[in-house]
């Protein structure tokens, strides 16, 4: 999909919002499910108590998709 719109985009900026404690709660329980080894699972542990993941990422390609028409144009992606 094409957007004609974001053709002459010139400067993106992405502000990561911090997410809320339970929504890193389910993040974290799903992720802890997936895991198979001890040792990675206490390191996700210590991590989520650490407070090490406080953004969402930004999905996988989704910068790209929103500058596809404008490949010249600066991103800045700040941490709010």
């Amino acid at each position: 999909m094409k957007l004609p719109s974001l053709g002459n985009l010139k400067f993106l900026k992405v502000k990561k919002e911090p997410l809320s404690f339970l929504f890193l709660k389910r993040l974290f329980d799903d992720k802890l499910q997936k895991i198979k080894s001890r040792k990675e699972a206490a390191n996700l542990r210590r991590s989520f108590k650490a407070g090490l993941e406080p953004f969402a990422p930004i999905p996988n390609g989704i910068v790209e998709f929103l500058i596809q028409n404008s490949p010249s144009a600066k991103v800045d992606i700040v941490d709010c």
